[in-house]
Parts: structure tokens; sequence; C-alpha cells
């Protein structure tokens, strides 16, 4: 910003300036140019000796003082505006920093819940896989098992069958021949049952001889052989010795044999009820335990299962979420930055005016004092006064 002061000197135009002023640091006179002639009304070149009723150099005191005020007045209200632009800067400042702090610390937050998401997610997979494979060999154990009874059970109803049919068989054949026997004891001498297989091969002439339907015939020989080869069953020494001493030759020989077989029958059904009741008992607490653990472990499934899907929906809410705080903290840091720069470049700038403002009063100052340190120029100031 230049200063020009226009003043009409005795016949020509002075314009003061910084610019016009000699090293001896008086004003420097000039004549005047279309612009300071306009200013004070004057055609370029026009003298001024027609206005000898104006003292010049109080008017050059005087319009260096409006211009002083001028000047001070005008650096006020820059100031007080750059204030105001000065307490938005702030204000900006302050509010952009808060918005940045919060989305900083909302991206930290959603950034540590993505993670932990994240590994609850992989822990729900390894878990699933877990019980996945429990459920699989608990499936696979309650089918074998399931299996193995089955066939316990099959072999249980046959041997059972088997046994009750020789009981039974031998209990009527032993009322049949002590019947017999007390009717014609004759009829049933001479048996012997020194071994099973006399017991065997005498057994088809006590049948004929005791009357037995075809069926209990069919079913004690039957019973009968099959236990042949079976020593726990029936020994040639239940029997008696093989010596002749040791024979029997009476009917009752074989009604003891018969009585002795139906007796280990029913004690080799009871010990094969016992056994299969125990079986069966031992079968049932491993289908239960099998199955409380299948149960829980599907329970615990879908439950991982659904927690793990409500783990992803907020995972994905959160990444959402994030991508947002990021997107509003890159734009604050951008308007941050933006304001920074537009207020330093504005403070700058208001301190460049500060200056050259500074160094126009000077200027003023000086052309007051050189003006007024002339004789003449002291008289004048003193008659303006």
């Amino acid at each position: 910003m230049s200063v020009g002061l226009l003043v009409e000197l005795d016949e020509a135009v002075v314009l003061v300036t910084p610019h016009l002023v000699h090293a001896d640091k008086r004003p420097r006179v000039g004549r005047c140019d279309t612009e300071c002639a306009e200013a004070i009304g004057h055609a370029p070149g026009e003298g001024v000796a027609a206005r000898t009723d104006v003292n010049p150099l109080g008017t050059v005191l005087k319009l260096m003082e409006e211009l002083t005020a001028k000047v001070t007045a005008e650096g006020e209200a820059e100031a007080a505006a750059f204030e105001e632009y000065a307490n938005w800067c702030k204000d900006v400042n302050q509010q952009t920093g808060f918005e940045i702090k919060a989305a900083t610390s909302l991206k930290e937050k959603l950034s540590a819940k993505i993670a932990d998401l994240g590994s609850s997610i992989q822990n729900a997979d390894t878990k699933v896989e877990e019980l996945a494979a429990d459920i699989s060999a608990n499936e696979a154990d309650l089918e074998a098992a399931v299996g193995v009874r089955a066939k316990e059970a099959a072999e249980f109803a046959a041997a059972e069958k088997e046994l009750v049919e020789g009981v039974d068989t031998l209990k009527r054949a032993v009322g049949i021949l002590e019947k017999e026997m007390a009717k014609n004891p004759a009829a049933l001498a001479q048996i012997e049952a020194s071994s099973i297989q006399s017991v065997i091969q005498s057994m088809g002439a006590v049948v004929d001889a005791a009357g037995f339907s075809l069926q209990d015939r069919q079913h004690l020989l039957a019973f009968v052989q099959s236990k042949q080869h079976d020593d726990d069953f029936l020994s040639d020494s239940d029997l008696g010795a093989p010596a002749a001493a040791n024979y029997k030759n009476k009917s009752g020989g074989i009604v003891d044999v018969l009585t002795d077989m139906k007796e280990k029958a029913e004690g080799e059904l009871a010990e094969l009820r016992k056994v299969e009741n125990k079986a069966r008992n031992e079968f049932a607490l491993l289908k239960g335990s099998l199955e409380a653990e299948l149960a829980n472990d599907n329970k615990n499934l879908g439950e991982t299962k659904k927690n793990k899907a409500a783990d992803e929906e907020s995972k994905a809410a959160a990444e959402s979420d994030l991508g947002s705080a990021l997107e509003d903290l890159k734009k604050g840091e951008e308007s941050l930055a933006t304001a920074n720069s537009e207020c330093m470049q504005v403070a700058a700038d208001h301190q460049a005016t500060i200056t050259a403002r500074t160094e126009e009063l000077k200027v003023i100052a000086k052309a007051q004092q050189i003006i007024e340190e002339t004789s003449s120029g002291a008289e004048i100031g003193r008659a303006h006064v």
C-alpha cells in the first residue's frame, strides 16, 4: 500500500510520497499528473496561483493527519476482522480435532471388535469340526453297539429256545418214564446208562417203550445228541464209571440221567439268561451314554453355528462402520489440513499488511516531521494549530 499527498504550493501541485523524499529527507516537488490533478480538482499541469487563500503546508499537515487516521482506522478494522477470522480458525481447528479424535477412537474400537469377532469365528470353526468329528464317532460307535447287541440277542434267542424246549422235553420224558416204570418196570429193564453214547443208543428203545409222541421223541433225541460233545453239560463221570460194577441195569438209571440232564439244562438256561440280562443292561447304559453325548454334541453344534452366524453378521456390520469411520477420518484430516493452510496464509498476509501499514505510518510521520522542521513549516504548523 502506498501513500500519496497532493499539496498545492504557489504555482505547482506537490505530490508527497515515500518515493519522493530525497536523501536529505526533504519532500520532492513535482508537477501534478492526471491522477493527482483530478484528486484536487485541477487539470494536469495547471497551477494554483489563483488559490492564494489556502495555506499549502497547513493543508499538507491536515491531509497527513487525516491519512494517518484513515490508515489507523483501516488497520483497526482489519485487526478486528482478522481476530474474528482467527477465532473461526481456532473453532474449526478445535471442532475438527474433536471429530478426528472421535473417528480415531471409533476406528480403534471397531478394529478391536473386528479382530475379536474374527478370532471368535475361527474358534467356532474349530469347535464345529471337533463336534462334527465327535458326532460321527459316537454315531459309528452306537451303530456298532446296536449291531453287536442285535447279534447277541439273536444268539441268545436261539440258545434259549433250544434249552427251554430241551428242559420241557426232558421234564415230560422223566414224568412219562416214571409213570411207565410204575406200570410196567420190566418194559424199561436192561437199559444201560453208563455213558452218553449208551444213553443215545438206548434212547430210541426208551421213547418207544414209553410211548413218546413223535415231536417229543425228536426233541429229546436231538437235545441229547446236541449235548454229547458238551463236556461241561454231561460227562461220563456223571453217568457212572465205565467199570462193570458201576453199570446200572435198572430203569431208574435212565431216569436219573435224564433228570440230571434236565437240571443241568435248567442251570445252563439260567446262566444264559443271566448273561443276556447283563449284556442287555450294559448295552442300555452304553446306548444311553452315546445318545446323551450325541444329543449334547448336536445341541452344542447348533448353538455354535448360530453364534458363528451372529458373529459373522456383527463382523460385517463392524467392517462397514469401520469403512465409514475411516472415510470420516480421512475427510476430517484433509479438512483440518486445508483449514490450517488457509488460516496460516491469511495470518501471513495479515502480518504483511500490518508491516506495510506500519511502514506507511512511519513515512507519514516522517513527512510531518520534515515539514514542521522547516521555518515556514513551523509557522504554518503553529497557525494550523
